[in-house]
């Protein structure tokens, strides 16, 4: 009988095999490459499946070259190595059919290695040691991650012609010429990181001449430029030189640290998401009115961790095609500045002001947005819901982690809400709890569709109950709810994951009727 069923299984085509071992777990896969000829092949040839070496530099195995050579015939493979071991670097130079690959070091956790002058940085041994990049010709993921990376660890990434990602840092006060050189020779490169270690009051320039280099990544559509930081570092500034508005490919834009200029990034005319984070409370560096022109941006990020953001300044209502925006860490600032001119942007769409520790109370700003389809509130502490003109339009509302108990009467306002997240409240809070007496109230709310409530049985049988006066409505819990969403928080409910959702409601709907009724008999 098992034989049988083997021989079946390898009479499947390679398509099929693919699938069927995609199904595995990494455990499963690795086992089954070695049962046959035919596995082994079928694995080797799937970039879904082969797709990393789990190798850690902080476990033994990570820190084992000879666990890397076994790879060296395998396709597909991605490998962490720690940059401290001479022997690992050698051993993933062999590796000449990785697609993805990690350097890290590890000096944080091991200390200085055997033989290392005292204070020796890892940058600096990197740039000494004999390995070279030029071989990893199919190489199409790279990760630098090690303190003081020196300009000549740069020229290697010359040869890295087919990378698509690249994150390297940490450089020491700027981003040397080298790089920018290395970069125009990587045309396929899309997503792009950078990071720097600024000190107190100095400068870090992205000169005219990196944007210039930079156009030749004609792919590239992510980038990210970040302040690496340390704890007890005292961070500088980065300036961006004008010319980052000609990268006519990029698509998102992160920028992580103090900026005293922008550039021309005000007028960049292809940007759709821009998030700048952890702003310190510096003022948003905008030119006039008349030189903010952002036509593609849809998507705008203000993120805060160490201070509340300063106001943002009028110009900011230019960019009239905004329909996303996300706050965070900043209580104070959407507090004392209610008439603030984010609140005024004529097509905002989606808010997220999740865990920005608003305490008992929203914003008047927000009370009064009538375009809002989504909004997210969660990981304050609010204890209600006030009414408003907000809630008219609402089709998505976050409120988990919140001190709720009981379902906020102002709901009866929001008659066009399909989706309710009211999971996971704070503890040792009490969780929200359903009660027949909601079921007035739900049905008042005449386009919910998903209800998430902490994952209580009582719950859930309660919401089961309640779908078989409101059949279209599916009570689930959180991990539920991520399954029935579309992409991010706000990207609105995948149809057919809800129809899948609400057929398994109704098959346990009679079960959940009889036991809630026992109870309450």
């Amino acid at each position: 009988m098992n034989s049988s069923r083997v021989i079946c299984f390898l009479l499947l085509p390679d398509e099929l095999l693919q699938l069927c071992l995609e199904a595995c777990s990494k455990s499963d896969r690795a086992a089954l490459r070695l049962v046959c000829k035919r596995l082994k092949q079928v694995c080797d040839s799937s970039p879904a499946i082969c797709t990393r070496l789990n190798a850690n530099p902080d476990s033994a195995a990570g820190r084992d070259p000879a666990a890397l050579l076994r790879l060296a015939g395998l396709p597909f493979a991605a490998a962490e190595v720690d940059v401290a071991i001479p022997e690992a670097l050698e051993a993933a130079r062999q590796l000449t059919a990785l697609t993805a690959l990690s350097l890290e070091s590890s000096e944080h956790k091991h200390g200085t290695p055997p033989g290392w002058a005292e204070g020796t940085s890892f940058g600096a041994a990197l740039a000494r040691s004999a390995f070279s990049l030029a071989a990893l010709k199919r190489l199409q993921q790279l990760q630098v991650t090690a303190g003081n990376l020196q300009p000549v660890t740069c020229d290697q990434l010359s040869a890295l012609t087919s990378l698509q990602q690249l994150t390297i840092g940490t450089f020491p006060e700027r981003l040397p010429g080298q790089l920018w050189a290395s970069l125009a020779r990587m045309p396929q490169l899309a997503d792009l990181v950078l990071g720097v270690q600024t000190q107190e009051d100095a400068q870090c320039v992205i000169p005219a001449a990196a944007w210039a280099a930079l156009r030749a990544c004609t792919a590239l559509s992510y980038l990210h430029i970040r302040h690496e930081y340390m704890e007890g570092d005292e961070r500088g500034f980065f300036r961006l030189e004008p010319g980052i508005a000609r990268l006519t490919s990029l698509r998102t834009l992160r920028l992580e640290g103090s900026f005293s200029a922008h550039g021309d990034l005000w007028r960049h005319p292809t940007v759709s998401c821009l998030l700048l984070d952890d702003a310190l409370g510096e003022d948003i560096p905008m030119p006039g009115g008349n030189e903010v022109h952002m036509p593609a941006l849809r998507h705008l990020g203000l993120l805060s961790e160490c201070a509340p953001l300063a106001p943002a300044p009028p110009q900011i209502t230019c960019l009239s095609g905004l329909t996303s925006l996300k706050l965070w860490s900043c209580d104070e600032y959407i507090e004392v500045h209610p008439q603030d001119p984010l609140w005024q942007l004529p097509h905002l769409a989606s808010l997220d002001v999740s865990y920005c520790n608003l305490d008992g109370a929203i914003p008047q700003g927000i009370l009064q947005l009538t375009t809002l389809k989504a909004l997210n509130l969660a990981g304050n502490n609010l204890h209600g819901l006030p009414d408003g003109p907000y809630l008219a339009s609402l089709s998505m509302l976050v409120l988990r982690c919140n001190p709720l108990t009981r379902l906020p009467p102002a709901l009866c306002s929001a008659t066009q809400l399909e989706v309710l997240d009211l999971s996971s409240s704070y503890d040792p809070s009490p969780s929200l709890q359903l009660e027949l007496g909601d079921l007035a109230l739900l049905q008042q709310m005449r386009a919910l569709r998903a209800l998430c409530v902490p994952a209580s049985a009582a719950n859930l049988q309660l919401g089961a109950l309640f779908s078989t006066w409101l059949a279209r409505l599916v009570t689930i819990e959180p991990a539920g709810l991520r399954d029935m969403m579309l992409g991010e928080w706000d990207g609105g409910l995948d149809e057919e994951a809800y129809l899948w959702w609400r057929e398994q409601v109704q098959r346990r709907r009679s079960h959940a009727c009889s036991r809630v009724l026992q109870a309450l008999l």
